[in-house]
């Protein structure tokens, strides 16, 4: 039971992870696409 809660907790905190990684990628190509 606390393998499969550790397991999803870090499935959850990649994802989010995952997300901001996406978001700053394309906010660094919006930048540069602008300069």
């Amino acid at each position: 039971g606390v393998n499969k809660a550790t397991v999803a907790l870090a499935n959850k905190l990649l994802r989010i992870a995952w997300v901001i990684i996406s978001r700053g990628e394309n906010y660094c190509v919006r930048l540069a696409s602008a300069a």
